[in-house]
């Protein structure tokens, strides 16, 4: 059963974002990344990845998700299941 559940909502449709999101998004980062580029020089990435480990666009959201899941450890909050935001 668990399966079965598991491909339905793998073939679930993907939320619409709401309008305007990504444009305010964008907004955002122009106005912050000076900010973040001073704090961290011009190499950052947004996501966790190992020391010695090259980023790569395939690798951008397994480290986002891991980013959430690393930051969740650090604040000792409880595991609602034994699997990651990945699975």
């Amino acid at each position: 059963m668990a399966a079965s559940s598991t491909a339905a909502e793998a073939s679930a449709p993907v939320p619409v974002p709401p309008a305007g999101l990504k444009e305010d998004i964008a907004g955002l980062y122009d106005e912050s990344s000076g900010v973040w580029e001073r704090i961290c020089g011009d190499h950052l990435h947004h996501g966790f990845y190992e020391p010695g480990d090259a980023a790569s666009v395939p690798d951008v959201r397994r480290s986002q998700i891991r980013t959430i899941d690393e930051a969740l450890v650090f604040a000792a909050v409880p595991a609602a299941s034994s699997t990651s935001a990945i699975n």
